[in-house]
């Protein structure tokens, strides 16, 4: 992305933004890192993503996607065909887990939903910024 003065803009990516971990790195990023001319906050749930970007002072761009989506990550896909942003930070934070009893938790639940959304869907956004080359240099995947 280009700044209206022609300048590459630096911009953050925050998946799972909506709440815990994700949330609050968007929160500490946008506090810590002046550097940064815009955070993607990227998540399922829309009004939890609003209140992020209310609550940071960083401008801000509410991205509502389900990444474990393989339509949903086209469309993530697209916005960085169109905006060909300079991403300089990764947070990768999006998927849930099961609160419980170890011993009752399903296994197979358990094991699908960490796999498909902590694995497969941080390798494809990954995968993405890589081979789209949206990054000038420096990029860190946290």
């Amino acid at each position: 992305m280009v700044s209206e003065m022609g300048i590459n803009m630096k911009i953050a990516v925050v998946t799972g933004a909506s709440s815990g971990l994700g949330r609050e790195f968007a929160k500490q990023i946008a506090a810590r890192y002046s550097r940064f001319d815009e955070i993607w906050l990227v998540a399922r749930r829309t009004e939890r993503l609003e209140e992020v970007a209310a609550e940071i002072k960083l401008t801000s761009r509410v991205i509502s996607l389900d990444l474990s989506s393989i339509d949903e990550l086209s469309q993530f896909k697209g916005l960085l065909e169109e905006n060909t942003p300079d991403i300089k930070l990764l947070v990768n934070c999006a998927g849930y887990g099961r609160s419980g009893s170890f011993e009752e938790l399903d296994c197979d639940a358990v094991s699908y939903t960490h796999l498909r959304a902590h694995e497969t869907d941080s390798y494809l956004v990954c995968r993405l910024l890589l081979e789209k080359k949206n990054f000038q240099s420096g990029l860190q995947i946290q």
